[in-house]
C-alpha cells in the first residue's frame, strides 16, 4: 500500500498516521514492523517512530499470510 502524505499530516509519526488515519490495529503494525523493509518512506526503510513530512511517499508491505493447519476447506 502506498500513500502520499498530505500537508495536514506533516509531522505525524508513521504509527499514529497508520492507526488514526487508516485504522491499522496494533497487531497489524507489529506484524509489519517485524520484517525489514516493510515500512519505507521515499524508498528508504524507516521505523514507526519516523515523523512524516508533506509530500513523503509512505509504502507499507504486509508479511505473507500463514495458513493454519486447523483450517479445513468447505464445499
Amino acid at each position: 500500500m502506498k500513500w502520499i502524505i498530505d500537508e495536514q499530516y506533516d509531522g505525524m509519526i508513521i504509527r499514529e498516521y497508520l492507526q488514526k488515519i487508516h485504522g491499522f490495529s496494533r497487531r497489524i503494525l507489529t506484524a509489519v514492523k517485524l520484517e525489514r523493509k516493510n515500512i519505507q518512506v521515499n524508498g528508504v526503510e524507516k521505523n514507526v517512530r519516523y515523523a512524516l513530512s508533506a509530500g513523503d511517499v509512505l509504502e507499507i508491505r504486509f508479511p505473507k499470510e500463514k495458513v493454519s493447519a486447523a483450517l479445513k476447506p468447505e464445499k
